[in-house]
């Protein structure tokens, strides 16, 4: 079933939003190491149960096959966050459809966020048939800021650059260390397996040579050469597997001498077959044709 996204469903409820971010955020901040159960109430406590998902399937190809499942993703609904020192916490929201690309985005202010409304500042951003629309809060009109550059390929290709992810890849690497089963747990109404592994930052950039697109190369050659140049060694990967054998979230920890980096991303609504309109009409604002310019 193709059900449109339409214009007022778009924005996500922002008390959902800040819910859904302080489980994502306790993640990426490593409140499971705590051994109190009392610190985690989003999730259960690991057990003894073995997931249907990945029996008969060795911790290393569970995870290959989730990931190749994202990567050949038609349409996807996944939540961002992003800690690192010195810089303000970032929290995304985004609905994405691919082939032909098409995109419905919601940045976050949690630093502003009402803890007894949920309410907080958004900025959002949408791209359909490749024009790109802005919009500043939920109350102001869209701006039409002309179109974008190509916007070729899946969740592989696209997913940084779109979600504007300052750490990443926000794909999982090829090789993980030590990858190993460390439990069930119940993440969002699903039974998922949880994994754990390192990577080495030199192993990222190994990777580098079977990145076949360009743009993608040079934006985690970028990537890499930062986190080399931050003194970060190698990070801490946590993945959580549904029994459909979907990948439902995925953390990357590392440390630096200024101090701890996090990202986390959880995926929902993986082929859901959704789809994206651009903003009413009556909402949109074109400079361009204001000013009697023929657009980008």
């Amino acid at each position: 079933m193709n059900t449109a996204l339409r214009e007022h469903h778009h924005r996500p409820n922002r008390t959902a939003l800040v819910a859904v971010s302080a489980v994502l955020c306790c993640t990426v901040a490593g409140c499971g190491s705590s051994s109190n159960a009392a610190d985690e109430p989003r999730r259960s406590t690991p057990s003894a149960r073995t997931s249907s998902t990945p029996a008969q399937l060795s911790p290393a190809e569970a995870v290959r096959t989730a990931t190749r499942r994202l990567q050949q993703a038609t349409s996807i609904r996944v939540t961002l966050n992003v800690t690192a020192p010195g810089k303000k916490e970032l929290f995304t929201s985004a609905d994405m459809a691919f082939k032909p690309f098409s995109m419905s985005r919601e940045d976050v202010d949690l630093a502003g966020a009402d803890e007894t409304t949920g309410s907080a500042d958004s900025r959002s951003k949408r791209v359909v048939d490749r024009v790109v629309y802005t919009q500043v809060d939920g109350n102001a009109p869209w701006v039409k800021q002309g179109r974008s550059g190509p916007l070729e390929g899946g969740w592989d290709q696209l997913a940084d650059r779109m979600l504007e992810n300052p750490m990443g890849p926000s794909t999982p690497p090829a090789k993980i260390d030590g990858l190993r089963k460390t439990g069930t747990e119940s993440l969002r109404n699903a039974e998922t397996t949880r994994y754990r592994g390192t990577v080495t930052v030199a192993a990222l950039r190994a990777e580098l040579a079977a990145v076949k697109d360009r743009t993608q190369r040079a934006d985690r050659t970028r990537r890499i050469a930062k986190y080399e140049a931050l003194g970060i060694k190698q990070f801490t990967l946590e993945l959580w597997i549904d029994t459909d054998g979907l990948l439902r979230q995925y953390v990357m920890r590392g440390t630096s001498p200024a101090g701890p980096f996090a990202m986390g991303l959880a995926y929902d609504g993986i082929d859901s077959g959704f789809s994206i309109d651009p903003p009413a009409p009556d909402q949109i604002t074109d400079p361009a044709a204001d000013s009697g310019g023929s657009g980008a």
